[in-house]
């Protein structure tokens, strides 16, 4: 039983684990968002940057204005990964898992402090180190799929075309089309709006609509599909080990 348990995990152990992985994923993907935009001396650009407590993710669009006989403008896209800040926030978040290790420690002598060794119940409670990173792996997945938006050129039945922009996996629980542009970007071609409102995903649209259902499905969806997946892991394991 001591030997089982210096390869295994008190499940006390993950509630500590995914309360810190769920705060950094929120922190990091949706808290921490901030579109922005700045003049430069040929232009401006703008974009969308976010990360918690440093950037990871930095992008957008450079438009460029240039005037050799005629005016022309250019736009290009730029950013991605900040790897310095995947890697530093990395690091916090590793930090951060071993102090909620610490604190489970604290939490399970306080729930099972007198359990005996060959309690069955006890035995059933720990699992395999694996267990837990296959379910934080995929929850987060889920999270980063259901929370980022798509936005694409759509035509309509009767022709003419319009920007929609949805959000939910794997059943949109989220439309919204027809942005709110300025004066100014209602004369750039299509690609220049949708590379705008795709490096801008909290665009302001004049028509949106949430789809509960969908959005409850999702979330049914998402716990069977991670809680499944973790009981498929922990029993294969465990009829590996016996």
């Amino acid at each position: 039983m001591q030997s089982q348990r210096r390869d295994m995990q008190h499940w006390t152990y993950l509630l500590p684990i995914f309360l810190v992985f769920g705060l950094f994923v929120w922190l990091n993907f949706d808290f921490s968002r901030d579109a922005y935009e700045e003049r430069t001396a040929s232009g401006h650009r703008g974009g969308i940057r976010h990360g918690f407590p440093f950037v990871l993710w930095d992008s957008g669009i450079d438009a460029r204005a240039s005037e050799a006989g005629t005016l022309k403008l250019s736009i290009r896209e730029y950013g991605g990964w900040v790897w310095s800040g995947v890697a530093l926030n990395g690091g916090s978040l590793l930090l951060a898992l071993l102090g909620s290790v610490a604190c489970s420690r604290v939490l399970r002598r306080a729930a099972f402090q007198k359990q005996p060794d060959g309690d069955a119940l006890v035995a059933h409670a720990w699992v395999h180190p694996l267990t837990p990173v296959v379910l934080m792996t995929l929850a987060g997945t889920l999270l980063w799929v259901n929370l980022t938006p798509e936005t694409e050129i759509v035509l309509r039945d009767n022709g003419s075309m319009d920007f929609e922009q949805s959000l939910g996996w794997p059943l949109t629980h989220y439309k919204a089309h027809q942005p709110r542009l300025n004066a100014s970007a209602r004369h750039y071609t299509p690609e220049v709006i949708l590379a705008h409102l795709r490096a801008r995903p909290d665009a302001a649209f004049r028509f949106a609509h949430w789809y509960e259902e969908r959005l409850v499905g999702n979330i049914l969806i998402g716990v069977v599909v991670a809680l499944g997946a973790a009981g498929a892991t922990e029993r294969a394991l465990k009829r590996r080990e016996s």
